[in-house]
């Protein structure tokens, strides 16, 4: 699919961090999610791919405007829904510190989602900051999505977990 070919290429692009900024020292994009299940739910590819590198490109903005108290590792994840909607998870370890948690909401928040179909679109970046080990697990695990699965007392497919989870505050 050109959608994954397209976020690889980006996963690929580096980035330029000035002095005490937060420094990506390595990055992976993932797709969370089936192809054909992708496939369905993203409109246009072009727009999609467009926004991806505009949310990445919001990312490390912010993360070179802020420094870390200490290396850290995990996911920074958007989802996408129908009617132009958005929403961010972090699973960070160390958690970041919160002002910069909050910069890379409202910048990637700020930025309007293309058009998708009949349920969320995930996209996810994996992070290691300032030389922190990469992360261990194959996925992100943000502590609403662990409540919500719990809760749901069977496994979940992602997409509807997502949707369960959708309007539960940020932590």
């Amino acid at each position: 699919m050109r959608l994954r070919a397209g976020l690889s290429a980006l996963a690929l692009a580096g980035a330029v961090s000035p002095l005490f900024a937060a420094e990506v020292t390595r990055q992976e994009v993932l797709l969370l999610q089936p192809d054909d299940e992708l496939q369905f739910r993203v409109i246009s590819v072009d727009a999609y791919g467009d926004y991806a590198k505009a949310v990445r490109a919001a990312v490390f903005e912010a993360l070179q405007q802020h420094s870390l108290p200490q290396p850290s590792a995990g996911y920074f994840v958007l989802a996408v829904r129908p009617g132009q909607q958005a929403r961010v998870w972090l699973d960070f370890h160390p958690a970041l510190p919160p002002a910069l948690a909050q910069t890379l909401r409202a910048r990637s928040l700020s930025l309007l989602p293309p058009l998708v179909r009949e349920g969320p679109v995930l996209l996810t970046l994996k992070l290691s900051l300032d030389g922190a080990p990469w992360p261990v697990q194959a996925a992100p695990q943000p502590a609403t999505w662990a409540q919500a699965a719990v809760l749901a007392g069977a496994p979940i497919n992602l997409s509807n977990l997502v949707e369960r989870v959708w309007d539960w505050p940020a932590p």
